[in-house]
C-alpha cells in the first residue's frame, strides 16, 4: 500500500485497540474518540459519517464561558493558561481609593466568568482547573460562543482600557429586540452591538455582551457614529 492511501480492510470494526478509546459524552451515549491518523478519519467519513461528525464535534476547539468561584476570575484565567488553554478574561480599569492612596485596579467586565477555548474532550481537565466552578450550559450541554462574539468583546475591552469609558452592566437583550449596528467612528470604532435605546441630542445606547451568559454592557454613543449591520 503506497503512502497516503487507506486500506479498506482497516474498517471501524477492526481498528487496533491502541488507535481508539471509548468515552462517555454529554448525552450519556458512548462515543469512539480516535487517537488515529487522517487515514482513519477518512475511512470513518466514508463508512460511518455519523461517528466522524461526532468525533469532530467533541474534539474541535471552541469558545465556552466558565463560571468561576467567587472572586477567582484572575486565578482561573492564570491557571488555564498554565495548562496551555487559550483563555480570555476581559477587564476594565477602575480607580480605587484607600485611606492613604489611590490605585488603579483592573476588574472583570463580566464578574464570575472567564472564557476559554477547548474541545469537549478536554472538558474534565478544564473543570479541574483551580478557580473554575463549571461550564455554562444550554439545555444540559456546554454552550459554545462564536469567535465573532469573543473578538468583539476583545475589541471593546481594549477600547475602554485605553479610553477610560465606564460601561453600564445590563441584562443581555435578545438579538431580535435590537438593531444590530457597528460603531464606525470615535473611541469604540469597530465594536458591534445592539441599539437598545435612543436618547436625546442624537445619542443612542448600544449594548455589547455575550448571549450565552445573559450579560451585557451598555455605552452611550453618537447616533451618527453607528451603521446598521446587514446580513451578507
Amino acid at each position: 500500500m503506497g503512502p497516503g492511501r487507506c486500506s479498506r480492510r482497516n474498517q471501524l470494526g477492526v481498528l487496533k485497540p491502541s488507535s481508539f478509546s471509548i468515552n462517555r459524552v454529554r448525552d450519556g451515549s458512548r462515543l469512539l474518540l480516535l487517537r488515529g491518523t487522517e487515514c482513519t478519519l477518512q475511512l470513518l467519513s466514508e463508512t460511518r459519517p455519523d461517528v466522524a461528525e461526532r468525533i469532530k464535534e467533541e474534539t474541535e476547539a471552541r469558545w465556552y464561558a466558565l463560571y468561576t468561584r467567587a472572586r477567582h476570575e484572575k486565578q482561573a484565567d492564570r491557571r488555564l493558561r498554565q495548562r496551555e488553554f487559550e483563555s480570555f478574561l476581559p477587564l476594565f480599569p477602575r480607580m480605587r481609593q484607600w485611606h492613604d492612596r489611590k490605585k488603579v485596579v483592573h476588574w472583570p467586565l463580566f464578574p464570575g466568568y472567564v472564557f476559554a477555548r477547548f474541545g469537549l474532550d478536554a472538558l474534565t481537565r478544564v473543570l479541574s482547573t483551580p478557580g473554575v466552578a463549571t461550564v455554562v450550559r444550554h439545555n444540559g450541554a456546554p454552550a459554545p460562543i462564536s469567535d465573532a462574539e469573543i473578538e468583539n468583546v476583545q475589541r471593546f475591552a481594549e477600547a475602554i482600557g485605553e479610553t477610560g469609558i465606564l460601561p453600564e452592566p445590563t441584562q443581555f437583550v435578545q438579538v431580535d429586540r435590537g438593531q444590530h449596528v457597528r460603531i464606525v467612528s470615535g473611541r469604540l470604532k469597530g465594536v458591534e452591538g445592539l441599539v437598545v435605546e435612543r436618547r436625546g441630542r442624537g445619542k443612542v445606547l448600544v449594548q455589547i455582551g455575550i448571549q450565552a451568559i445573559g450579560q451585557g454592557l451598555k455605552v452611550e454613543v453618537a447616533g451618527t457614529s453607528i451603521k446598521k449591520v446587514t446580513d451578507d
